[in-house]
């Protein structure tokens, strides 16, 4: 019987991997990949997550720095009234003094008389019915840096018609004289005038100088 090669089986060479054990082979090598592939994306995940702690904790640091350093040259502007009325003589003055450990930038400056906008001191004799000549000193405040421990009159008289005047206008809730300034940060506050002694609030920004403002 003639023997053909469609009945002989195939065979493989001695040494040579058979067709199971590659797809064997190809599936460990897969298993590889894919082991290596998640232990690449999890180093990958906790690189981003180291990273992106150790910038939180150099803004965390460079905002705490700042803040010690804001706080090391914090201005702190008072406003002050001096004032008596002894029948024959009589003063007043007003004055802002810096009692912070950073200097001032004043901003600007605004005084209301019940309720209304004063533009300077004259304006401010008109609107008190005084004489414009009557007799008073003032310093210009606006614009200026204060050092820490520096104080600046911005009014003061002895002529005691003009005295009794602005006691009355000053008890009058209406009347305010207020002042922005700002720290070497630009860090802003306002301080103002009153009855009873307020601490500077915070204000996001000064306003720009304008009508309303008051040259003083």
């Amino acid at each position: 019987m003639p023997v053909t090669n469609d009945s002989i089986p195939p065979t493989t060479p001695p040494g040579e991997p058979t067709g199971a054990d590659a797809l064997a082979a190809l599936a460990r090598t897969e298993q590889r990949m894919v082991r290596l592939t998640f232990w690449q994306t999890l180093l990958s995940v906790a690189g981003a997550l180291i990273a992106i702690l150790a910038l939180f904790a150099t803004l965390r640091e460079s905002n705490e720095v700042r803040r010690q350093t804001a706080a090391a040259v914090w201005p702190y502007i008072q406003v002050q009234m001096n004032d008596f009325d002894l029948g024959d003589t009589a003063a007043l003055s007003l004055s802002f003094t810096n009692t912070g450990v950073g200097p001032a930038k004043v901003r600007s400056l605004r005084m209301t008389l019940d309720g209304e906008p004063v533009p300077d001191w004259p304006g401010l004799l008109t609107r008190l019915d005084q004489p414009a000549d009557s007799p008073y000193g003032r310093d210009f405040i606006s614009q200026r840096v204060l050092a820490p421990g520096e104080s600046v009159t911005v009014f003061q008289t002895q002529h005691p018609p003009l005295v009794r005047a602005l006691q009355a206008a000053i008890r009058r809730p209406g009347t305010v004289l207020s002042m922005c300034y700002c720290s070497i940060f630009d860090e802003c506050w306002q301080a103002e005038s009153g009855p009873v002694p307020e601490d500077p609030r915070p204000v996001a920004a000064c306003p720009a100088d304008g009508p309303g403002q008051f040259q003083g």
